[in-house]
């Protein structure tokens, strides 16, 4: 249903359940208030007042139909399926309302229940007369449903991450951007920011541009505002170009406008420029500019009586530096439904944009459009599951070497409203691992993609009293290793991991401490029998030590390799490979063959031990990933190293 269908319905509903309050006690001011927060569609307000009246009044089918309406309307789509169900439960013979299967379709729809929702909205469209305008819409539903159904059982490869810092928040948190390619995150939240904060007239907190940034072991801040004052006007983020030293920002002052702000040397944003003639033009807010700043593309109401949803439109700037009249994108793009959040990818060739249309799961899905050789964008298409879902996805943006996604999305996993979240094209792999040579009791390991990263990622581990943790990484991806004793780093190295498009791929990996009372590395204080016990379990043990500018085995090398012939004798089907470093002194060809050399004495050791060729592989890293600084001797000696695993 429109909105105008909507407030009809809550009419109705405020109607009947009015005319039976009576007594002037808590529960009946708790109803007043929620049925006064309905009226005004302030539905996050309303939820957390029905919440309380079906606790105090369970029996009450128009409060739990209520409630249903108000959770879907915030996300909240299982309690939504569940409130509308009890209601019915409550009162069967009338359905609650004539509307009932059409609430309870959407919450079906929302629960990705896409058959059930299709059944729903059937019943519902039986009842409505050929002339009633919502048959539009339900038939809409309909086709949405059917398609997020083929969507749903055709997932691409792709893998969905939250953030976990606080960027996320019951409220809305949305218009996510990418600084610095990708260690920065700028966006926009109508998080309640101090008691007695201004709301505008929906109840929602105004909203304020955030920042968070991530450190080098890939813990991302506290979000901080980047103005200095409260705002009583909704600012929000758009795009940043030219570097990332410009940013494009939407003002709520008279009916919204959007800005150019500019950085200082002190990385603090002022406004710039005022787009006055894309303003007068008319906007919603919702724009991207090209990477050079010379054409612009935002959403806009198309005008006229029969015509009130958000179109697509482009503007170049001319000579004299204005914008030229804008025009609209052809209907390929522009639907009879809303396009919005345009998102132009920094080379110019990728249109991404949010639309309710028929093509979409339900609500607003991405979509993608290319711009080819001959001038044309191409047909849209959806971005499929689970970037898009059955609720709104809107404003995806990528970084400039595009290995990583960021848009919002309404998920019932999520914070609350609108999250944000970034998409790897990739999955993810399970890596358990444990800590050898330390009686820490207080440790994490931090995983940070290094600056070679496929697709930039970071987490953490807690590592348990035994030292054992497990967490689940990115693949593709080279990663830092950091761990550390509190504040303390007392590790550092660098693990590779594989590309993976299997779903559940798990690898283990074990990290050598340096004993810091004898100054041994761990494998000097193991001995072979412990060290097989490692291999055996599957994990992957890096540190074969060397001299400096030497490839020759010492004994501590040949009692690990004598572990690593024990286990390949065990089991023919195993293989081993062999990874040499150095550290940094030489140059870099001289290292990238010095390295090559530590892996393929390593490898003849196995080999005359009667170990297949067929069953070794080597790789030579040179000084390219070093676990240390290499800022002492004590530090370069970490990065003369052999990495084994078995595989």
């Amino acid at each position: 249903m429109g909105n105008r269908e909507i407030k009809q319905f809550v009419t109705g509903v405020l109607l009947s359940i009015t005319l039976g309050l009576s007594a002037n006690n808590d529960i009946e001011k708790l109803k007043k208030q929620a049925l006064t927060e309905l009226a005004s569609e302030r539905y996050q307000n309303a939820k957390e007042l029905l919440t309380r009246i079906v606790v105090e009044d369970p029996e009450d089918a128009w409060f739990h139909y209520s409630l249903g309406i108000s959770c879907l309307h915030t996300s909240s789509f299982e309690t939504a399926l569940i409130h509308l169900k009890k209601a019915y439960d409550i009162n069967p013979i009338s359905g609650v309302d004539d509307a009932y299967s059409y609430w309870l379709g959407r919450a079906y729809h929302q629960n990705h229940q896409f058959d059930l929702a299709i059944k729903e909205y059937a019943n519902y469209l039986r009842m409505l007369k050929k002339s009633d305008k919502a048959r539009n819409e339900v038939q809409t539903l309909i086709k949405q449903a059917s398609l997020g159904a083929t969507l749903v059982a055709n997932p691409t490869q792709t893998v969905i991450v939250s953030f976990d810092n606080g960027t996320n928040s019951i409220y809305d948190d949305h218009s996510p951007i990418i600084g610095d390619n990708g260690s920065t995150i700028y966006y926009t939240s109508k998080i309640k920011l101090y008691d007695n904060a201004p709301q505008d007239k929906k109840g929602d907190y105004y909203e304020t541009v955030f920042v968070t940034q991530k450190n080098e072991m890939g813990i991302w801040s506290t979000p901080h505002s980047i103005r200095k004052r409260n705002n009583e006007k909704h600012e929000a983020c758009i795009q940043l170009f030219n570097n990332d030293q410009q940013m494009l920002a939407y003002r709520g002052v008279e009916k919204g406008k959007i800005f150019m702000l500019k950085k200082d040397p002190h990385g603090n944003w002022f406004t710039s420029d005022q787009l006055i003639e894309i303003n007068n033009f008319g906007t919603d807010g919702n724009a991207t500019v090209s990477d050079d700043g010379n054409v612009i593309i935002f959403s806009r109401k198309a005008k006229g009586v029969s015509r009130q949803d958000s179109d697509l439109y482009y503007s170049t700037r001319n000579n004299w530096g204005f914008w030229e009249k804008p025009k609209p994108f052809s209907k390929q793009l522009n639907t009879l439904y809303d396009e919005t959040s345009p998102f132009l990818s920094p080379d110019g060739k990728s249109l991404y944009f949010s639309s309710n249309n028929e093509k979409s799961m339900g609500g607003f899905d991405i979509f993608k459009s290319t711009f080819s050789s001959d001038g044309h964008w191409s047909t849209p298409e959806n971005l499929g599951y689970p970037i898009n879902t059955a609720h709104h996805d809107l404003y995806y943006q990528e970084n400039k070497d595009k290995t990583i996604a960021t848009f919002a999305s309404h998920r019932e996993e999520g914070k609350g409203q609108l999250d944000i979240y970034m998409a790897y094209n990739v999955q993810m792999v399970n890596i358990s691992g444990t800590i050898a040579n330390t009686d820490a009791q207080d440790l994490s390991v931090y995983f940070n993609s290094t600056g070679d990263y496929q697709h930039p990622f970071s987490t953490q581990a807690k590592v348990s009293e035994t030292g054992e943790f497990e967490n689940q990484l990115v693949s593709d991806n080279s990663y830092r290793v950091f761990v550390s004793d509190g504040n303390q780093i007392i590790k550092e190295e660098v693990i590779e991991i594989e590309k993976s498009l299997v779903k559940g791929t798990s690898i283990k990996y074990v990290i050598l401490l340096t004993n810091p009372e004898t100054e041994q590395t761990t494998e000097e204080s193991l001995n072979s029998e412990e060290i097989g016990t490692y291999l055996e379990e599957g994990y992957s043990i890096s540190m074969v030590l060397f001299d400096y500018n030497k490839s020759d085995l010492n004994s501590t090398s040949i009692e690990i390799l004598q572990a690593v012939l024990n286990e390949l004798n065990q089991n023919k089907d195993l293989k081993v490979n062999l990874t040499g470093h150095t550290d940094e002194i030489g140059s870099e060809e001289y290292n990238l063959k010095l390295s090559e050399n530590r892996a393929a004495i390593a490898a003849s050791y196995l080999e005359k031990q009667g170990i297949a060729k067929s069953r070794i592989t080597i790789n030579a890293e040179g000084e390219k990933n070093p676990i240390s600084d290499n800022s002492s001797e004590h530090e370069r000696a970490k990065n003369r190293r052999l990495e084994i695993s078995l595989y």
